[in-house]
């Protein structure tokens, strides 16, 4: 039998978070973003009507500024960054009376110079969010993905943000999250494993990572060791998650596919 092999999130949520399904396709998490903290979210969930990816539909609770031609409102607006395939970020901001046309200005998240974009995000990755302007009450809410999992790539020896592509919160290694190709690397005690083993960082409420490593052999008791998502000094670990709406980065040393599953 072809055994799935678990990976792991891990997770101290910034804030707190709360999540409800009004029936088998709409639902919706609540989470609070703290002043003047960047955080990384995701989405896991979809437009209602065409099954979208755009933030402006799906994550509400923003509260807009106005644009101004000195730009200045790139330092008071809420605002969202995503990781760009040049290692970089895409900024983009939310204004009250973002571009359209010259007669057509709405509210929503806007490129660095004011225009209106559709801030799509592709499922299973994740973005960091920052309000400037005070603690900030958002909710998520759309439509659930019929799909039972959804695959994404993990480019090597290249931090990538992940955030689960459904509104569930994933134990580590449990069966949410998973991958068929993940390379483990053995235990040492050096502790050198943490130079080469595939890892998981999750932004914790000290502001800094926690960090996990997958193992060929994680550490259970004297007699038993497991291959898994495992703590800085390789103890395998069982009992924390990540929340809702949350987001984490992953590297591995070869190129895999993780796979987010309902």
């Amino acid at each position: 039998m072809d055994y799935k092999k678990m990976l792991a999130v891990s997770a101290a949520l910034i804030g707190t978070a709360a999540m409800a399904v009004e029936s088998s396709v709409v639902g919706y998490a609540n989470d609070t973003v703290a002043q003047g903290k960047f955080v990384i979210k995701s989405l896991g969930f979809e437009g209602v009507a065409d099954g979208s990816t755009d933030v402006n539909d799906i994550l509400k609770g923003f509260t807009g500024v106005d644009f101004d031609e000195k730009l200045d409102f790139q330092k008071t607006a809420p605002q969202i960054q995503v990781l760009n395939s040049a290692g970089g970020y895409t900024r983009y901001f939310y204004l009250n009376d973002g571009y359209v046309d010259d007669v057509t200005f709405v509210e929503g998240w806007c490129d660095s110079v004011g225009n209106l974009v559709a801030l799509d995000i592709t499922p299973g990755t994740a973005f960091w969010v920052m309000v400037p302007g005070g603690d900030t009450a958002t909710t998520a809410a759309g439509a659930v993905s019929d799909e039972s999992s959804v695959d994404v790539n993990v480019p090597a020896n290249k931090f990538t943000l992940l955030g689960n592509a459904f509104p569930m919160a994933v134990t580590l290694n449990g069966s949410a999250f998973t991958s068929d190709d993940i390379v483990g690397v053995d235990f040492d005690e050096k502790l050198d494993f943490q130079k080469t083993a595939p890892q998981i960082q999750v932004l914790n409420s000290a502001g800094g990572y926690t960090r996990y490593f997958y193992l060929n052999d994680g550490y259970v008791d004297d007699v038993t060791f497991v291959e898994g998502w495992c703590d800085s000094v390789g103890n395998l670990v069982s009992d924390t998650t990540i929340g809702v709406g949350a987001g984490f980065w992953i590297k591995s040393g070869n190129a895999m596919k993780a796979t987010f599953n309902k």
